[in-house]
């Protein structure tokens, strides 16, 4: 039984991560709209990939690599950076994909001399809150009624969290 277990958990991810390209933006815009009361644009996603220091990774099936599960927006400027936007398809939460994929974005960001990591998280929002938590990031301020619900316009704090790129050891 222990043998099945670990051998489960020795198992390659049926998904992949890689760096988004044009052809990407219409599902990852889809996909962000599903997430969030107000998602990315196809145009805005567009305008990002063009911009310098703007990039955008997602997590897709090995056998269906169109088939996105889960994506980050994040733009750098200097030697900071922003997550602009993350979501993870809602059959595909609690899988640890999201964590995978912010691993490999900071590691790449690392990497480009990147040393500091900026977003913002509703304060309601639990699970963010911990996955940011567990990956290093600290709560740096708060921002009042940043988020207003669509469906019943109602606001939510923000956290500002940071997470140092020059001590990070990927966690």
């Amino acid at each position: 039984m222990l043998q099945l277990l670990s051998d489960l958990y020795q198992q390659e991810p049926s998904y992949g991560i890689c760096l988004s390209q044009r052809e990407h933006v219409d599902t990852i815009s889809l996909l962000s709209e599903d997430c969030f009361d107000i998602g990315w644009s196809e145009i805005q996603l567009l305008n990002l990939l063009n911009e310098s220091g703007g990039f955008v990774w997602h997590a897709a099936g090995k056998k269906k690599p169109d088939h996105i599960l889960s994506y980050v927006i994040i733009r750098a400027v200097s030697d900071e950076a922003e997550i602009l936007s993350i979501g993870t398809a809602k059959q595909h939460q609690g899988k640890g994909i999201a964590r995978k994929l912010l691993q490999t974005a900071i590691a790449t960001l690392k990497a480009q001399h990147i040393n500091h990591l900026f977003l913002e998280v509703s304060t309601e929002n639990i699970s963010a809150n911990h996955l940011y938590n567990k990956l290093g990031f600290e709560k740096v301020g708060i921002r009042k009624s940043y988020y207003k619900h669509a469906h019943d316009n109602s606001y939510q704090d923000a956290s500002v969290l940071k997470l140092d790129l020059k001590t990070y050891a990927n966690q």
